[in-house]
Parts: C-alpha cells; sequence; structure tokens
C-alpha cells in the first residue's frame, strides 16, 4: 500500500481509531515543535521503532503501511508508556541498526490526515514480553498491568494523615487522601520555570498532596466519633455510610473501618471534582483554615471554627497563589492571615460583612486583566550568557532552569502574587472589641495584642487588606507582636541556568496599622558564585527571621569569611583568598557572626555572636537561655552553646511622622549597618558538643519545643529543681531540656526522651520505647504546671503485624510507678536486657535536628545526620538504676485512633534482621523478607530480589552501626516486598556504605579551611583512589558479602538472584552489573538513576563536592554509562519522562540504554510519560510493577533453563 493510500485509510477510519487528538493543526507532512512547558498529551500510545520498508505499523486496529505512516503518528503523538528493547542474546554481537530509531516526518507535500479522537487510558493483565525486534513493526504500547496480588495491595487504601491540634492538642484531624490519583490528573498541564513545577491554571504545585476528605475527632474520645462542621464544602468524592456522612456534613472521610470497601472500588472511583488542601491550624488552635481546589480553576481560602464547629470562606472570589511557598500565613493572634493572591482575582473578594459566601461552588474565573506572556512567533534575537572572567562562578546541576526571555516573563507572572491581610474570624466569634481587631471569642494570643491592620474594620467578614503592590513573595513571616510583618520576595534579574533559591531577593518590614514600609532589612544579590563546597554559603544576609521570644526583635547571619569554608576562592588554583580574614582573641578565623535589631529598625544591629564554624541553628527560649548551634561538615562536627541574649525591649510604636527612607539613606538596609559595638556580644557557655553526627549509637537526640502565646516556637524549658527542693518555685539560672531521640544501638532503635541538664549535662531518662513494639513522641499533651516535667505523652505505635495508630500514654502514672517500685525494691518495669555503658564526659550532640512541622501545639525536633538545623546531647546510659518510665504496661495506653491492617493476608509474612561482614572487615545488615508460610527445608532456596540504596559515611566504624528497627510495621505498598507475593525472598535495604577517605592533615586547622576529606580540599589523588576504584571496590564488596550471606543461609538460590534500585540505588545496580564478579545477578532494574557522572561536574550526592576537573578519574570510574560493554547481565531501565531531580534526568537512562542496545546487550528501556522522580499514577505505577514481575519472571524465576546466570554480573 501507498502513502498515501494509507493516509486515505487512516482518515476514513479516524473515528475508530485509538490515536488521541492531535494538539497541533494538521500540517504537510512536518511534525510542529513543541513548546519546552507543554505538558506531555495525556494519550496512551506506543513508541515506535522504524518499520522494515513496506511493512505494516499496526496502531489498535489500524494498519499504517510503511514508515512514512509510522513517522506521522510518532512526530505527532508522545507516549505513554513509552519503551525499547533489545532483543539480544547477551552474546555480545552488535546491532545493526543505528544506535538511534530516530523517526521524521515525511517530506512530502501530501496533506495530513485528520486527527482521531482520543480514547481512555487502557490497561493490559500483563506486560509486553515479547518485544518487536528492531526495524520491525510493533503493537501498541499500553498500561500494563501486574497480576493480581501485587495489584491488590497497590489498591489498598491508605492510612489518613493525622493532625494535631495546637495546645491543648484536644483535637485532632484526620486528612484522607486517595490512594493514587489517575495518569489524567499527573499529565495536567504544568510550567517548568527555575526549579518550581506548578499547574498554570490553578497556580498550585504540580505535585501538591490534597485530601478528599476531613475527619475532626477528640484525642480523648474512646469511640472515635467523627465531629460535625456544619458548612464544609462537599468534594464529590466517594459517598461514606450515612451515618458518618451526617456526622462530617458532607466533607469528612470514611473512618478505617470503611476503608476495606473502598480499597475494592479504588480503581473506578473517579478523582473528585474537588478536594482539600493546605490544611494549617491557628497558633492557638482555635481554627484551622485549608483550600478548596477546584480543579481548572483554582484554590479558595476557607477557615474553620472549632468551637462552634462551622466552616466558610474567608476570601469568596479570590484565588490563592500557591506557586512558590505557603499560599497563607496565620496571624500570631490566630484571627488573621497573610495569604498571597492569583493578581487580578484580588478585585473580586467579596467585601460585604458575612456575605458573599459561595458555598464552595466556585465558578471558573474570568480571564485575569493581565494574561500569561505568549511566545513571539518570531524570535526577537539571539540567547546571549557572559562569563566575565572574574571570580569562578560554579552551579550544581540543577532542572528546569530559565533558558531564555520568553521563560523569565513567564516565571515572573506567575510568581507574582497580591499580599492581602485576611479576617480569619467567623461569626460565632462574635464581638470582635472596640477597635475591630480585638480580643473577641477566639483571639488573643499574640504578645502585644496586635494592631489593626489598615482598613480593616470592627465588622467579621470584613474585606481584606491590600500589602504593597504585587511581587514575587517567597515568604511572609509576622512579628510576634502580630504589628510588622517581614516579607521576602524575589526581584529581578532573574538567571538563566540556576534554580530560583539563588535569585536576587528583597527582605523588608511592614507596620500593620499603616501598611507602610519601616526597614528594608536585605538586599540580597543573585547568589551565581557560592563555592560548591558542603559548609559554602552566599554573601549577604541569610537566616532571616524573628527572636520568637520577643516582640519584635530580627535577627540574620551573615558570612564573615566571604562564604567559602576554606577561605580560598571556590574553585581551587583560581582566584585569591579574600584579604583580613577577621579571627576571634584566640586566633580563629570567625566564618558566620549573627546579628540582632529591636523595633523601630532604625538604630545600629547588635552582633550577638561570632562563630568560627558555619552557623547551624537557633533556638529561642528566655531571655537567659537561648541555643546556638554552629557545625563543621569536613569532620561532621557541631558544637551548642547556652546563649542568654537579654531582655529585648518594649515594641513601642513608630512616631506618626517616621520617614522610611527606602534604604537610599547612609545607614542603608539593615544589615549593611555598622553594628553597634558597644552593645557586646550576648554571654554563652559551651553545653554540648559532637564529635560527628553521624555516630548514631552517640546520638542524644534533639531539643523538644513548643510554641509561647504568641504561637512562636521556643524551647520547652523544664525546671526539675521545684520538684526536687520541694520549694515550688523556678530557677531561671538553671533550666532543663527536653530531649527526644532515636535510642540506636546494635539492638536497633528504641526512640526515648530524656531531660538534659544544663549545668552537669547529665542526661535523665524519662520515656523510652517499649522493647516489643516501636514507639515514636508525637507530641507532648500535658506537663506540669510549675516544673514543666511530662505527665503524658502521644504517641505513635506499631509492631510488625500491627499498622501504625496513634495512643496516649500516661507518664505520670508511669513514674510513679517507677518511683514505687524503687522503694520497694520489686524488679524495675524495663523488660529488655542490662545495658551498661560508660558514661561519656561532655555528652556528644547532633548538629543536626529536623522540626517536625505539622500542627502539633509541640514540635519534636529529631536529629538526623541529614537534617540542616537544630542540636542533639549526649546519648542518655539506659540503666535500671535511674529508668524513670517505660510503655510496656499497655494499662497505661489509650488508642486514639485504629486503624487495620491494610493487607491482612500478608501478615504472615517474616521478617529477619541479618547481620553479616564485608571484606574489610565493615560490619552490614540488612532485612530479609520471606513468603508467608515459608518452610526452608520443604521449599528450598528462592528466588531473590535485592533492592538497596548505598550511603556515605566518614569512618568505617559508623559505617557498621545498625539502622532501623526490628519492630516496625511490614508495610508491602510502595516497597519491593510486593515481591513476596510472587514466591521471592526480598533482601531489602541491605547496607551499601561507602566510606569516604581521611581529611587531609592541613583540613584539620582551621586557618586552611573547612575542606577536608573529600570537600575539594582534600589531596587529589586520596579522592581519585577513593571516589574512582575504591568506591566501585566497596558497593561490590558489599553486595557480594549480603549474596554470600543468603545463600549460605539456604534461602536463595545463587543462580537466580536480581539486583534493583531507586535513583541512586539505581547507579549502585548499574555499577554492580558492570564490576560484580560474573554470575553474582541474573538481571538488574534501575530506576530513575544517573550513570554518567561527567553530567554532573561539581558533585554529586553528599559523598563529594570535588569537581570533573580536579578527579576526572575518579568521575569516570564511578559512571557505570563507561562500562556498558562490560555489562552482560539484562538490564531493565526505568525513567519518569518528566524527572525533575537534579542529575537523573531522563537523558542518563535514555543514553545509557544506546550504549547497551550498541554494544549488543539486554536492554529495556520504559520511560513513563509526566512521571518525576518519584511515580505517581495508579496507571504508571501499575505499569512500572508490571515490567518489574515480567523481567523478574523471565531473567530471574526462570533463570536456570535460560542459563542466564552463567552470564550474571559484570567480569570482563
Amino acid at each position: 500500500m501507498t502513502v498515501a493510500a494509507s493516509m486515505a485509510a487512516a482518515a476514513s477510519m479516524a473515528a475508530a481509531s485509538v490515536l488521541p487528538a492531535t494538539p497541533f493543526p494538521p500540517t504537510a507532512g512536518v511534525a510542529p515543535p513543541r513548546r519546552r512547558h507543554q505538558p506531555t498529551p495525556r494519550a496512551v500510545l506506543p513508541a515506535f521503532v522504524a518499520p522494515a520498508a513496506g511493512a505494516p505499523a499496526r496502531v489498535g486496529s489500524v494498519a499504517w503501511a510503511g514508515s512514512a505512516a509510522a513517522s506521522w503518528v510518532a512526530g505527532r503523538f508522545p507516549v505513554a508508556p513509552t519503551w525499547r528493547t533489545m532483543a539480544g542474546d547477551g552474546g555480545g554481537t552488535v546491532a545493526a541498526t543505528p544506535a538511534r530509531a530516530v523517526l521524521r516526518s515525511p517530506r512530502s507535500s501530501r496533506p495530513s490526515p485528520p486527527p482521531p479522537t482520543s480514547p481512555a487510558p487502557s490497561l493490559r493483565t500483563s506486560a509486553a514480553t515479547t518485544p518487536a525486534t528492531v526495524g520491525a513493526a510493533r503493537p501498541v504500547d499500553r498500561y500494563s498491568l501486574p497480576p493480581d496480588g501485587i495489584r491488590s495491595l497497590v489498591d489498598a487504601a491508605a492510612d489518613p494523615v493525622v493532625s494535631l491540634q495546637p495546645s491543648p492538642s484536644t483535637y485532632l484531624l484526620l486528612l484522607y487522601r486517595p490512594n493514587l490519583p489517575p495518569i489524567a490528573d499527573v499529565a495536567a498541564a504544568e510550567e517548568r520555570l527555575a526549579g518550581f513545577r506548578f499547574n498554570a491554571t490553578t497556580h498550585t504545585a504540580s505535585r501538591v498532596e490534597l485530601y478528599t476528605h476531613l475527619v475532626l475527632q477528640r484525642v480523648d474520645d474512646p469511640d472515635h466519633t467523627p465531629l460535625v462542621i456544619h458548612g464544609m464544602p462537599s468534594t464529590g468524592a466517594l459517598p461514606l455510610p450515612s451515618s458518618r456522612a451526617d456526622a462530617a456534613g458532607g466533607g469528612v472521610a470514611a473512618s478505617a473501618a470503611d476503608k476495606a470497601g473502598q480499597s475494592q472500588r479504588a480503581a473506578s472511583v473517579p478523582t473528585p471534582r474537588r478536594s482539600f488542601g493546605y490544611v494549617r491550624w491557628a497558633p492557638d488552635g482555635s481554627r484551622f483554615g485549608f483550600g478548596l481546589y477546584t480543579p481548572g480553576v483554582g484554590v479558595e481560602l476557607w477557615v474553620a471554627h472549632i468551637a462552634s464547629r462551622t466552616a466558610r470562606p474567608v476570601a469568596p472570589g479570590g484565588l490563592l497563589n500557591a506557586v512558590c511557598g505557603d499560599p497563607y500565613t496565620w496571624a500570631p493572634g490566630s484571627r488573621s492571615l497573610f495569604a498571597k493572591f492569583v493578581v487580578g482575582t484580588e478585585a473580586r473578594l467579596t467585601a460585604a460583612a458575612g456575605g458573599g459566601h459561595s458555598g464552595g461552588r466556585l465558578a471558573a474565573p474570568a480571564p485575569p486583566p493581565h494574561p500569561p506572556p505568549t511566545r513571539p512567533s518570531v524570535p526577537d534575537g539571539p540567547i546571549l550568557r557572559d562569563a566575565d572572567g572574574g571570580a569562578p562562578a560554579p552551579a550544581r546541576t540543577a532542572a528546569d532552569t530559565l533558558t531564555d526571555p520568553h521563560d523569565v516573563a513567564l516565571f515572573a507572572h506567575y510568581t507574582t502574587a497580591q499580599l492581602a491581610v485576611v479576617d480569619g474570624r467567623l461569626p460565632a466569634d462574635g464581638d470582635a472589641g472596640e477597635d475591630g481587631w480585638g480580643t473577641g471569642a477566639g483571639g488573643g494570643g499574640a504578645m502585644d495584642g496586635g494592631l489593626a491592620p489598615v482598613g480593616v474594620t470592627g465588622r467579621i467578614g470584613a474585606a481584606p487588606v491590600l500589602l504593597g503592590e504585587p511581587a514575587a513573595v517567597r515568604r511572609v513571616s509576622p512579628s510576634p507582636s502580630g504589628r510588622y510583618v517581614l516579607i521576602d520576595s524575589m526581584v529581578p534579574p532573574y538567571a538563566y541556568g540556576l534554580p530560583a533559591g539563588r535569585f536576587p531577593r528583597r527582605v523588608h518590614v511592614r507596620r500593620l496599622d499603616t501598611g507602610a514600609v519601616v526597614a528594608l532589612v536585605a538586599d540580597i544579590p543573585l547568589q551565581d558564585r557560592v563555592p560548591p563546597a558542603f559548609d559554602a554559603v552566599g554573601e549577604g544576609a541569610r537566616n532571616i527571621g524573628w527572636r520568637s521570644d520577643a516582640p519584635a526583635t530580627l535577627y540574620w547571619v551573615e558570612a564573615q569569611d566571604g562564604g567559602s569554608p576554606s577561605g580560598r576562592a571556590s574553585v581551587e588554583g583560581e582566584g585569591e583568598a579574600p584579604p583580613d580574614l577577621p579571627r576571634n582573641r584566640h586566633g580563629e578565623v570567625i566564618r558566620d557572626a549573627v546579628f540582632t535589631l529591636d523595633a523601630p529598625f532604625t538604630a545600629a544591629p547588635r552582633r550577638l555572636a561570632s562563630l568560627t564554624w558555619r552557623f547551624n541553628g537557633l533556638f529561642w527560649g528566655t531571655a537567659a537561655a537561648a541555643l546556638l548551634v554552629e557545625r563543621r561538615y569536613a569532620t561532621r562536627s557541631a558544637r551548642s552553646y547556652l546563649l542568654a541574649p537579654g531582655e529585648p525591649p518594649a515594641d513601642a510604636a513608630h512616631p506618626d511622622d517616621y520617614d522610611y527612607d527606602d534604604g537610599t539613606a547612609a545607614e542603608g538596609p539593615c544589615c549593611e549597618r555598622a553594628c553597634d559595638l558597644g552593645a557586646g556580644e550576648a554571654p554563652r557557655r559551651l553545653v554540648l558538643t559532637v564529635p560527628n553526627w553521624e555516630d548514631r549509637y552517640a546520638d542524644p537526640g534533639s531539643v523538644v519545643t513548643t510554641r509561647n502565646a504568641a504561637g512562636q516556637v521556643v524551647l520547652r524549658l523544664v525546671y526539675p529543681d521545684a520538684m526536687t527542693d520541694g520549694r515550688g518555685g523556678t530557677s531561671p539560672h538553671r533550666p532543663s531540656f527536653l530531649m527526644s531521640g532515636m535510642g540506636a544501638s546494635d539492638a536497633g532503635d528504641r526512640p526515648f526522651l530524656s531531660l538534659f541538664d544544663t549545668v552537669t549535662g547529665r542526661q535523665t531518662p524519662i520515656w523510652r520505647s517499649s522493647p516489643v513494639a516501636y514507639e515514636t513522641v508525637l507530641t507532648i499533651l500535658r506537663t506540669d504546671a510549675s516544673t514543666g516535667m511530662v505527665d503524658a505523652l502521644l504517641l505513635r505505635r506499631e509492631t510488625p503485624t500491627e499498622n501504625p495508630n496513634i495512643f496516649i500514654f500516661d507518664a505520670a502514672a508511669a513514674r510513679l510507678r517507677a518511683i514505687t517500685a524503687a522503694a520497694s525494691r520489686t524488679p524495675k518495669m524495663s523488660a529488655w536486657p542490662r545495658q551498661r555503658r560508660p558514661r561519656r564526659p561532655s555528652p556528644p550532640l547532633s548538629p543536626s535536628s529536623r522540626v517536625e512541622k505539622g500542627t502539633s501545639g509541640t514540635a519534636v525536633v529529631a536529629g538526623g545526620a541529614a537534617s540542616e538545623s537544630g542540636i542533639g546531647a549526649g546519648a542518655p546510659t539506659w540503666d535500671d538504676d535511674d529508668l524513670a518510665a517505660v510503655t510496656v504496661n499497655r494499662d497505661l495506653l489509650t488508642a486514639v485512633t485504629t486503624f487495620p491492617h491494610p493487607a491482612p493476608s500478608m501478615a504472615a509474612v517474616t521478617k529477619h534482621t541479618l547481620t553479616y561482614t564485608r571484606d574489610d572487615g565493615v560490619r552490614l545488615r540488612g532485612t530479609l523478607y520471606l513468603p508467608p508460610h515459608y518452610h526452608r527445608g520443604r521449599d528450598g532456596p528462592l528466588p531473590t530480589l535485592l533492592w538497596a540504596y548505598p550511603r556515605d559515611y566518614s569512618t568505617a566504624a559508623i559505617a557498621g552501626q545498625a539502622r532501623g528497627s526490628p519492630h516496625r510495621f511490614v508495610r508491602l505498598a510502595r516497597t519491593p516486598l510486593y515481591w513476596l507475593t510472587r514466591g521471592y525472598a526480598v533482601l531489602d535495604g541491605p547496607d551499601m556504605p561507602v566510606v569516604a577517605p581521611p581529611s587531609s592533615p592541613s583540613s584539620t586547622d582551621s586557618d586552611a579551611g573547612d575542606d577536608g576529606g573529600v570537600d575539594g580540599g582534600a589531596n587529589e589523588a586520596v579522592v581519585a583512589a577513593t571516589l574512582g576504584a575504591g568506591f566501585v571496590r566497596q558497593l561490590v564488596s558489599s553486595a557480594t558479602a549480603a549474596v554470600d550471606h543468603i545463600v549460605r543461609l539456604g534461602v536463595a538460590d545463587p543462580t537466580r538472584i536480581a539486583v534493583g534500585g531507586h535513583s541512586y540505588g539505581a547507579f549502585m545496580t548499574a555499577t554492580l552489573l558492570a564490576h560484580a564478579p560474573a554470575g553474582t545477578f541474573c538481571a538488574g532494574i534501575a530506576r530513575s538513576g544517573a550513570y554518567n557522572r561527567t553530567l554532573t561536574p561539581f558533585g554529586f550526592q553528599s559523598i563529594t563536592s570535588t569537581t570533573l576537573w580536579q578527579a576526572p578519574d575518579a568521575y569516570a570510574a564511578m559512571s557505570p554509562y563507561f562500562f556498558a560493554h562490560v555489562m552482560r547481565a539484562p538490564l531493565l531501565l526505568i525513567h519518569g519522562a518528566a524527572d525533575g531531580n537534579a542529575g537523573t534526568a531522563p537523558m542518563q537512562s535514555e543514553r545509557l540504554f544506546e550504549a547497551l542496545k550498541g554494544h549488543g546487550k539486554v536492554a529495556r528501556l520504559v520511560l513513563l510519560p509526566a512521571e518525576g522522580h518519584g511515580y505517581r499514577a495508579r496507571e504508571s505505577v501499575l505499569h512500572v510493577l508490571a515490567e518489574m514481575d515480567a523481567w523478574l519472571e523471565k531473567y530471574c524465576k526462570r533463570a536456570g533453563s535460560q542459563d542466564w546466570a552463567g552470564r550474571g554480573g559484570g567480569g570482563r
């Protein structure tokens, strides 16, 4: 059939065709170009391999003859899922076809056939396991379904997110989310600009978490009764049983008991027409805000009042802008909100008091007055970028950066928002008071009561008040007093090739009663010359915020060494060192300085503290107790100081005639003024030191915080002397901290809560997780009024067979039992073996903590090596003699939730913690899972999947420490444990440590800098040796040790062991297939990895900031792409086509596949349209599992009959 005949046939069959409607008008044989930001269409179509001459290309039921027809299809319709296969035999025969089968549109003047209609995505029950030969026609690629056992686990309903009310933590919200969204939602149009990915229509992040239902219940209700919230909008989601739907007012989700029925229908339930997002509790817990999301329209701001249990929109007609940062922030008084609105919609905000109720039915708005810019059809000129030859300007690989003037215009358009103050009160709040912003019902909380924003009246439901002109606002932070607001905005010029976090910013303060700008805090320049070292920072002010325990005191940090941790230029050997680095009285180089400035922000700043290491966090408490943390990445060390910042001044109002000079006067921005030397630095005392924050066994935990009267996060201070001395008073000069930690040991994690004495450095245990379960502290519910000691905790508890649930733990009763037991000399409650460890002088402290943000009234700061702020303390010694309370007695626990097991049929899965040693003596661990009812003697060795993720460590001793707990719940969803249903053993998370080289001698000297180890200052030969051959050797040694161990146990068949991983684990997989001994692995699965490290030339992961030009051999040795010719085991490559993770662009998998194909290897490439670094759509997730299952069945389970094991692994 001729090309003309095939096109005529296609036109006549358009109505029945499976092809989607083209987004472009037909052209004469030329495929129209796609905009860079144009989303992948939602079509489910195949990728075509060029057919042989005259061979028909079949798409569904339509035969397209010849390559011209196939080219027409492929040129216009992106496909999902895309996959390519090289069906070689692994024997090394080089493919005869070119490295790329590129399809081109026919050079013909014949008109293109009309585009057919688009069907809904279809699913088939198995993956394509018989791929077409290169050069031949192939069937349509459709989404596939894995076996029923796997699919049922995927569709099991997810547990809701639990959001706790701030103090007094009487209520909680259960936020129910869809299990997996459909591909139609994931593939919705999005813009990708400077690291932001967002829906241009709704002005929300593309991957924002949305909920279908909200459930409000009391924490202490034993019946878990859902409470009615009147006026809640309906989402149009899956209906609930009438009793719960009535209680919820139409907007509340099913209980856990209802989820079993829902999971059976999950696949057929359409996405709700609307949903909830951006749920935020007010600081005093009297209400919570949420956004009502309407697809294709946007997000409307609502508030629900707890006491009256009513909900209403507080800015009807206005649409929130959530492109960059949170779309709204609560004010300290909990009665108003600072919201960012889409420019043009703020004019439609309803001003009638209590009126304009949209009832949750938000109509599609008229086009805004300023529509987005359109790309010019004819370019105005070339795209120009300059390097001025001055100081080096290295930049790590970033995704979605701006590339041309049109991108810049789009970025400015979508990030610009109108900031406004919104009245968050509802009619149930009652009278607002004389000033219209006073303490009505549910009001109050700010330190000074707050001031009414300009234009706000006493009428509840008053119109929002606009603050300034539209701007690219990233962060809004009201002062604790409620008088001022700190606004952080991006300003031009927006640079090419950098993420938005590096763009220039302007930070200023406005006064709320007048709306006037009263201080320019900082003009932060473009951060394009930040060195690549891990402790490097940009020049200018950073970490700008409010002192939490003061009415209105700003603080910020500035680098004193030019931002380079070495004090040198950012690329070794180029540029000159900054002259005259400042030093303290001990001769140490000062790296950072902390400054403060009190309202009205007209005086000179005070230099609060000078640091010889890099600033890592500041926890405010009182005038006599704050905690200042500094860190040094080269040695993974941190130091914490007890700081006395002093009494803040009263927050007096500005004179009415204060004239703001917009930063042009002599004093300039706050951060550029000369500091007040007369004030002096705050007195401080070193209380905690951590030699290496990676040492989990010595991790003391991290400080616990709470909220003060203004809703600000501050240290939770405890005064145990008031309990022990009988005086009933407190000593402000001797506070203690509460510390929460993981309690790591060889036996696994046992989370704890302890009391840290800031004078003696001793930690006294208060609570420890049960020895038969895994428990963590969510929040502190009650404390003693005089001492601050813990009386009740809210815990999250799980066991290997019990789904995580929330419980109230009576700590006061447990403490009383411990005292009684000690007095009567009866055995203590601790059920674990007695562990006496030597006391450590000056207990070390974890420099890395993270505040668990959420909605609880008390934030528990959890330690961890990857965090950026916070502290820990010396690990407590768990001794029977000083143990206060443990969660052993179940009668001290009261259930708050009862979420059932999501997959009861898999409850019989067995879990085993393995310990073994690799050839260099490093101790390793892994978790082995065996199928239900497996018996080694009866069933023999099993096909096995080894799924791992490497991690980087500074020492071998730390690399060998235990991680995790044997008491964690066995959750099968979204893990490799799916293959337990297929008769596989699964070794999940075996340790794959990569130990960095020791620091060079010069790096230990603070004057020489902090670039020791692999941070760029170490000797290049040492770096190359470790990052090259040493890195590969460690991975291979760890993998072979794991394989040998499970083979010796008799549970794994040595000829049927596959290896896989995601991201860094995918990089590990490809490396092992290239370098592991022949026969180690029968197949590999690599998802969303990076395989050519030369594409990330300024460093990657946490292992190195050494550049490609400093260690080219190391980069090559760590790139499995360069060893494609020696890979012999079949490799399945899976990648999200919209992967925005830095360093793992889809090109990484595409190029490795082409390299493997070019060398005659067996490989398969699967590209998932619209998916990012992690896969979200149900169709995508199921297809990935189907591909993996088919790959394992063919090359692993049946490997013996095909003799794949004899050619597995690497070997050269």
